[in-house]
């Protein structure tokens, strides 16, 4: 990508069932974002909003959206494309869930398995959905590379800790594997805890081809290295969509995989970890709980990945999932994480996958961010 593509500001709320409207929610998040960089709303060019739910979007509080879509990663990528083109100079790109309002107002059509509803209701009947995909998926994996079934429970468990230490997470509570394992079982070889929750939130991300607050000159500054949207039908393990982005990604920001400081992954289930970093080329095919097990993709770690507590435990209030795994490598770039900041963290890439159909996921976006913060 040779055109220099700044992210100026960035908002989020807290995740989680936060009883409030989408409206409310994404309003909060825009204004943080629009704060953080320092210009009014009227001085945006392009707004790109992102909802699976259009429904909870009673009132929008942007009054003109240039497009809706349904997750942040496409309205990223799209944004992405027109600040390329040169046809708008800043973009801000939003997304919003209200899951825990999908007892009333019904989600999209095959959208979420009732395993994470079970999280909030008591219910314990979980019907098949994304959940099942994914323990379709584990099952092939384990049966493919002989990893042991535990490593799910483990990394359930460190993405746990990390969620700890994120106060816009849901649930903020170190679990242990014997924690994850006494949990309820889902479908399959999925327990509760290794399942994403019904989640509430919503983030906001502002591009700039320009810098636009020299009073944060002292700030480090985040650009995009690059960034490339691949389809495809899930559980693939080879030519898989995860794997076609990230090689686009390394190709246009001319980097490799050891060249990243932190990871941001696609969790929406445990397992997705491992399957992932593998397609990441993190570490070779069937060695991600070997690379889990090094201890390299927890924080302190060579690589951390989910910083934030991924999916499961920080929250995946769908469409802001994107937005919210781009405002944690923002803000690890900006060295402002506190007790979870990975020492000197330059290099950073956001994997985001969404869009269900019949198959499962049908598309995947890999991002590369850099930070101008040296290395230590």
């Amino acid at each position: 990508m040779n055109e220099s593509i700044l992210i100026e500001g960035i908002g989020s709320t807290r995740i989680g069932k936060l009883g409030k409207p989408a409206d409310e929610l994404l309003a909060v998040s825009i204004s943080d974002a629009l704060t953080d960089a320092g210009v009014d709303a009227l001085n945006v060019d392009l707004y790109a909003l992102a909802c699976s739910n259009p429904s909870t979007l009673v009132q929008n509080r942007v009054d003109r959206p240039n497009s809706i879509h349904t997750n942040s990663a496409e309205a990223f990528f799209y944004a992405l494309n027109e600040l390329r083109s040169g046809r708008v100079e800043t973009a801000l790109i939003a997304g919003v869930e209200t899951m825990s309002n999908w007892r009333t107002s019904p989600p999209p059509s095959g959208a979420w398995s009732d395993a994470e509803g079970n999280q909030m209701s008591g219910s314990t009947t979980p019907h098949m959905g994304y959940m099942a995909m994914y323990a379709k998926h584990a099952r092939a994996y384990l049966d493919r590379y002989g990893a042991p079934e535990i490593s799910f429970a483990e990394v359930a468990a460190k993405n746990s800790a990390h969620a700890a230490l994120n106060p816009l997470a849901q649930f903020r509570q170190a679990r242990t594997v014997l924690d994850v394992l006494a949990s309820r079982a889902v479908v399959g070889n999925l327990r509760l805890y290794m399942c994403a929750p019904m989640s509430d939130g919503a983030a906001a991300i502002l591009l700039s081809t320009k810098p636009l607050r020299r009073t944060h000159s002292a700030r480090p500054s985040v650009s995009v290295r690059s960034s490339s949207l691949t389809s495809g039908a899930p559980g693939q393990f080879e030519n898989s969509m995860e794997q076609r982005a990230a090689e686009s990604a390394y190709e246009q920001a001319s980097v490799e995989p050891r060249d990243l400081d932190l990871i941001e992954l696609h969790d929406a289930s445990a397992p997705s970890e491992l399957i992932v970093s593998e397609k990441l080329q993190l570490c070779a095919p069937g060695d991600g709980y070997l690379l889990l097990r090094s201890g390299q993709s927890t924080l302190g770690g060579k690589i951390p990945i989910n910083p934030g507590g991924g999916l499961v435990s920080r929250g995946h209030p769908i469409a802001a999932s994107a937005a919210l795994q781009i405002f944690e490598v923002v803000s690890q770039l900006r060295q402002r994480r506190g007790a979870a900041q990975v020492t000197g963290a330059r290099l950073g890439l956001v994997e985001s996958a969404g869009g269900y159909s019949e198959s499962g996921l049908a598309q995947c976006v890999v991002t590369i961010l850099e930070g101008n913060h040296p290395k230590g």
